[in-house]
């Protein structure tokens, strides 16, 4: 019994110590491209995203960032297999939901946006600002388009 919790222990504590560098590498890269893109630098974005998807190819949250990252340079097609991936990753990703709804909207899919809406509405009952900033750009376009 023992040795199983020193097993479950020295992995843990290296890590937190920095010692693993190939866990480090994808947080690296995943972080700076964050950093490049809250700066409004999405196409210097994609090469440290690509390598964070290509080091943790299960991770929902990359491939979210790789769909912002696309749709915001207009690359909507790219976009729409990223929040795809995020979402076959982690079908209850709130914040792919919410992308990939505003993205339905840029494409006109507004029905498709609503889907993704009444999900978020299943996932957080109580509201949450994915909720918010998604059925918020659905009433924007409504007002926009149908009157």
């Amino acid at each position: 019994m023992r040795w199983f919790l020193l097993a479950m222990v020295v992995p843990a504590a290296a890590l937190a110590a920095g010692m693993d560098s190939e866990a480090e590498v994808p947080k690296g890269d995943f972080a700076a491209a964050r950093a490049l893109m809250d700066k409004g630098e999405y196409s210097a974005a994609l090469p440290p995203l690509n390598k964070a998807a290509a080091n943790m190819p299960a991770n929902a949250d990359v491939f979210n960032l790789l769909g912002y990252a696309f749709r915001n340079l207009g690359r909507l097609d790219e976009s729409a297999v990223a929040y795809k991936r995020a979402l076959a990753l982690d079908p209850d990703h709130l914040g792919a939901l919410e992308y990939q709804g505003e993205l339905f909207i840029l494409l006109d899919d507004v029905e498709s946006a609503k889907r993704n809406a009444a999900r978020l509405v299943t996932l957080c009952p109580y509201g949450c600002p994915e909720l918010h900033d998604l059925t918020a750009d659905i009433a924007k376009w409504a007002a926009e388009n149908l009157n």
